[in-house]
Parts: structure tokens; C-alpha cells; sequence
């Protein structure tokens, strides 16, 4: 792609044949000047592939790569690779931009050159009733540091919700972590500490599709569980190496949400034996995480639950 490119449009498929037209038209009905799409068909086994490369002919601009089947973490570092954006946007293959997204994310390129990252609300989208929702933001249309945006408790999930600078990225050599389920929980957190400049949009840009059958709570396994704890604890390795120590203390604050979500997504399996050697394995863990945040009253507020949790979470059997 040309030198000029404001912005790279990053799509990891796999087997998403149903709703990747509407993905892909999303993106093509708007402006294709100053921008790039990169798929990355990530081993695909339907007919996703052939899609791809029915719009890859169509358009210019529309490069696809074919790789094995890895994961999500590592289709998104194959795309970043390639990409030559100034800016990048990684989209989900089975959601859509709402209309006039992109025409407004380049104008935002072309007026604040020096942001990080922008970020943009999450229109939820329930396609069997055809019903949208907003989750609004507290603030808008303000440039802040990513601490402040993290202390405030702005969303920091999701990564379909930010166009990141590429040389942003590159700078703090941030990328996804492969073979972990939760992938945004880890980079979120690290990719907002570490910017300067973070713009909160007034409208939302994205429309995330609710799909039943591919729910995280409907389909919740051991390794859901395996895999937040070893986030957060890469999240503490990342407070105490990276973060300053006038932070410390509200940094790990926000982050005991990742303990949360384990409490959250565990009291479907608790007679599963897989679960029982979990919470032996990790009851301690979570325990001394919940009584560090108890010294002031938010953290408090979210460690009690933990703490006086069913006993089918962290009563020692």
C-alpha cells in the first residue's frame, strides 16, 4: 500500500461465513481513500476463505492472508505485521461499522495526528431482534493521558473499540499475547497505562454483535479460568517492573476486575472436577489478591464478594 496510508482496517476470520459480508460491506461502503484492509483468514474450514477473495479481487485495497489456525491473538499480530497505516483498527469479522465510521475516524487522523489511541463506544447489536444499545461513555470528546482514562474506569476491553497509532504500537512493542483466551484484558490494560494521548468519541463507530452460540458465558472452560489468573499475574508483573509507584495502588484496583471476572464466569462448573483442581490450585492466589485491595474502601467494595464467596469458589474441600 501506498506511504499515505492513514488508516489499516486488521480482520482475523475464521469460520464466520453468515456475517462476514455484512462485515465486509460495512468497510467498503465507506471511504476507501487513505485506507487499507487486511484479512486474515485464520485456517478457516467454511466458506470464509472464498468470500475473502471474492472481495480481495474486487478492491484494491483489500489484501488477504490464508494461515493455519492459531487463535485470535496471533491472527491480529499477523495483520499488525503487515500493516502500513499510520493508524490500525482491528475489526471482528462478525461485527460491522455503523455508517459514516470511517469517514469520521480519518477526518479524526487528519485533526489529531499526535493521539495514541481513540476510543470509540460499543453499539451492542441483537440481530433476532434486531435491537441496538449504547454504552455510553461518562466523558467525550476529550483528550486525556491513558492513566487518567484507566482511573476513571473507562472501558479498557474490548480492543475493537480503539484505532491505535501503528508507531504507538510499535514504540512500546505492543502486540497480543498468543494462546490465551481474554486476550484484550492484557493488552488493554498495558496498551492504556503506556499512552499519552487517549480521545474519547462522542459517537459510537462499532456495532459488536451478541451471538448466543459463541458466548464466553455459554461456552466457559477450565482454561477461561487458567487464563485470566495468569493474566493478572502478568498484570502485577507489569505493576510492579512498569508502573509508577504513585500508581501502584489503583492500578492494581483496576485490574482485581480480572479476579472478578473469574468469581463471575466459574458458578456454572463447580462440581466439575477440572474446576475443583482450579480452585485448589488457585484459592490462595485469589484470596491474597482480595485482601491487598481492602485497604481502601472502593477496593473494598469489590473484594468482599470474593472474599465471602460461595464456598463452591474458595472453601477448601
Amino acid at each position: 500500500m501506498a506511504a499515505n496510508t492513514l488508516l489499516s482496517i486488521i480482520i482475523p476470520v475464521y469460520q464466520v461465513e453468515n456475517y462476514l459480508h455484512q462485515c465486509l460491506d460495512s468497510i467498503i461502503s465507506g471511504c476507501d481513500k487513505g485506507i487499507e484492509v487486511i484479512i486474515v483468514d485464520d485456517g478457516s474450514t467454511d466458506n470464509s476463505p472464498s468470500i475473502c477473495d471474492e472481495y480481495a479481487g474486487r478492491y484494491d485495497n483489500i489484501q488477504v492472508i490464508h494461515k493455519q489456525n492459531e487463535g485470535l491473538s496471533i491472527a491480529r499480530n499477523t495483520g499488525l505485521g503487515m500493516a502500513s497505516g499510520q493508524y490500525v483498527w482491528f475489526v471482528d469479522s462478525d461485527d460491522f461499522l455503523l455508517h459514516g465510521a470511517i469517514d469520521e475516524v480519518l477526518a479524526l487522523i487528519l485533526k489529531y495526528p499526535d493521539v495514541d489511541v481513540f476510543s470509540t463506544m460499543l453499539t451492542h447489536y441483537w440481530p433476532e431482534s434486531e435491537t441496538y444499545k449504547v454504552s455510553r461513555f461518562k466523558r467525550y470528546n476529550d483528550v486525556i493521558n491513558g492513566r487518567a482514562y484507566l482511573k476513571e474506569g473507562l472501558p479498557q476491553g474490548a480492543s475493537q473499540r480503539f484505532i491505535l497509532k501503528r508507531e504507538f504500537l510499535q514504540i512500546n512493542n505492543l502486540s497480543f499475547c498468543p494462546g490465551i483466551l481474554h486476550e484484550d484484558a492484557l493488552f488493554g490494560y498495558i496498551m492504556l497505562y503506556k499512552a499519552k494521548k487517549v480521545l474519547t468519541l462522542e459517537e459510537s463507530l462499532y456495532a459488536y454483535r451478541i451471538r448466543q452460540e459463541s458466548s464466553i458465558m455459554s461456552n466457559v472452560k477450565v482454561k477461561n479460568l487458567e487464563d485470566l489468573i495468569s493474566i493478572h499475574k502478568q498484570l502485577v508483573n507489569f505493576c510492579e517492573n512498569d508502573v509508577a509507584k504513585s500508581d501502584r495502588r489503583w492500578f492494581r484496583y483496576r485490574i482485581f476486575k480480572v479476579i472478578v471476572s473469574v468469581f463471575r464466569f466459574s458458578t456454572k462448573m463447580h462440581e466439575t472436577s477440572e474446576y475443583k483442581k482450579f480452585r485448589q490450585n488457585n484459592i490462595w492466589y485469589i484470596r491474597k489478591e482480595a485482601l491487598y485491595i481492602c485497604s481502601s474502601l472502593k477496593g473494598l467494595l469489590w473484594a468482599i464478594p470474593v472474599l465471602i464467596a460461595p464456598k463452591y469458589l474458595l472453601n477448601k474441600r
